[in-house]
């Protein structure tokens, strides 16, 4: 592909992206990204043939950066300071994505391809927290489970609460503020408080109080 095509499909994704974020995909077409860009709808076929097409290539930019940690465990560093960092980040990430989380399920209906690797990323997601939640409990941040499957629950929460922070944010407003992002993280970060021991605690307050 040539470097003319290259920025041509870029800016295409870009300005299908606004529009998606702002109207949703199932009320976006294929013209009407042709219109945003000031092309006839066959110049704009000629790069992606369907919308589809176009909600791929957006979602697989969007992972790209997700799914470094998830595949590289072992040397990642595990501390509540990583932890909050890490995650801010990817919560400021997923808002420049907004539509793929507005209506999850619409975004996996578009694509198998999103489908399958959603679900086979979002294991990998829970395998990873609870192999974090275990270097927490070796570093004596966590306490160890009390029951059985108080961990596991734990992870349950913690995958549901990323997945679903934007859709529940947008039940009254269409517009995801700072102020929106820094609460919906500071909640994510919370679910681990009862969790944390006096050392885990001291790291946890530094990194609210900073916020």
């Amino acid at each position: 592909m040539t470097n003319k095509k290259i920025k041509t499909a870029t800016r295409i994704c870009n300005a299908a992206k606004d529009l998606f974020n702002e109207h949703g995909i199932a009320s976006v077409s294929i013209r009407q990204i042709a219109m945003a860009m000031g092309m006839s709808t066959g110049n704009l076929t000629y790069h992606f043939k369907h919308r589809e097409d176009i909600v791929e290539r957006l979602y697989f930019e969007m992972v790209e950066v997700f799914d470094q940690p998830i595949n590289n465990l072992k040397t990642l560093e595990f501390s509540i300071v990583k932890l909050f960092e890490t995650s801010f980040e990817n919560y400021k990430r997923m808002v420049d994505y907004k539509f793929i989380w507005v209506d999850l399920h619409q975004t996996l209906r578009e694509s198998e391809k999103i489908k399958h690797h959603f679900l086979e990323t979002r294991a990998k997601r829970t395998m990873a927290y609870g192999f974090m939640i275990k270097r927490f409990i070796e570093g004596d941040l966590m306490h160890p489970p009390q029951y059985k499957l108080e961990y596991d629950l734990l992870v349950k929460r913690l995958v549901e609460s990323i997945d679903f922070w934007i859709s529940s944010q947008t039940l009254n407003t269409s517009v995801i503020t700072g102020a929106m992002v820094v609460e919906s993280h500071q909640a994510f970060i919370g679910i681990f408080h009862p969790y944390l021991t006096s050392k885990g605690l001291k790291e946890w307050k530094q990194c609210i109080q900073q916020k």
